[in-house]
């Protein structure tokens, strides 16, 4: 039989298995800036409600797949992103605070809540 050989088959000189993967190998600090926000970001997010928090990930994964093209243009946009969030946070807040007591005339429009940022369509 053809098994008897096959232990003999084996190259003692060959490293039993690569090492476990530690994570990305880049040394570049500007990447990494850029990771580290992002994933903040998610994190400003993630307590949000439903509605809100999906329109604004859905934002976040956009600069996301846009840093794998053109890291300098997505962090641009985050920057962007992050400097509008306190407004986008602050307007959350008032929605849900005042949502029962103003009429539907004095309610402001989806366009007046929408974020003023040339960079980043906040609708």
């Amino acid at each position: 039989m053809w098994f008897r050989g096959a232990s003999s088959m084996s190259n003692p000189s060959t490293p039993p298995h690569p090492p476990a993967w530690s994570g990305p190998q880049w040394d570049d600090p500007v990447l990494t800036r850029l990771a580290r926000r992002l994933r903040d970001a998610h994190r400003a997010v993630a307590p949000l409600p439903p509605e809100s928090r999906r329109r604004l990930i859905r934002h976040l994964l956009t600069i996301t797949d846009l840093a794998k093209r053109d890291h300098a243009l997505a962090d641009r946009k985050l920057e962007a992103f992050l400097a509008d969030l306190p407004c986008r946070l602050a307007a959350e807040r008032d929605e849900s605070d005042t949502s029962g007591s103003q009429s539907s005339s004095e309610t402001p429009s989806s366009d007046e809540i929408a974020c003023d940022t040339g960079s980043i369509a906040c609708r």
